[in-house]
């Protein structure tokens, strides 16, 4: 590791060390830095999206319509958390189904880039 080789030659510069004791610290510092990358940072770094996941990961989940979609014409729905890496996407109401900006909505099927969705009713998910 790069860091640890610095770290050597930081205290080469300011202490007379002979190589194996240079050979050591770096051991230790290089050994010391990757726990504290994998135990203290790698695990704050998750991703939290679904982003990478196969499209069926989005059926069934639940947004709200912010641009309600009329006949033909696209609308907006947005998740509170991005899924497939964005948190707003472009859909279609369900045949028979008619949706208005605020309503709670579920993803029954994705046709193209737009999902198509059906109103949820009260505690329904």
């Amino acid at each position: 590791m790069a860091q640890a080789v610095f770290f050597v030659g930081v205290l080469v510069a300011v202490l007379a060390l002979t190589l194996t004791q240079q050979l050591f610290i770096w051991a230790v510092s290089s050994l010391a830095l990757v726990a504290i990358w994998f135990l203290g940072i790698k695990p704050r770094m998750g991703d939290k999206t679904t982003g990478g996941l196969s499209r069926e990961a989005v059926l069934g989940a639940v947004g709200q319509v912010i641009e309600a979609p009329k006949g033909e014409r696209r609308g907006k729905l947005r998740f509170s958390v991005p899924v497939l890496g964005t948190d707003e996407w472009p859909c279609l109401a369900q045949e028979g189904e008619a949706v208005e900006v605020g309503d709670r909505v579920q993803v029954m099927a994705i046709l193209g880039n737009a999902l198509v969705v059906r109103s949820v009713k009260g505690g329904e998910t």
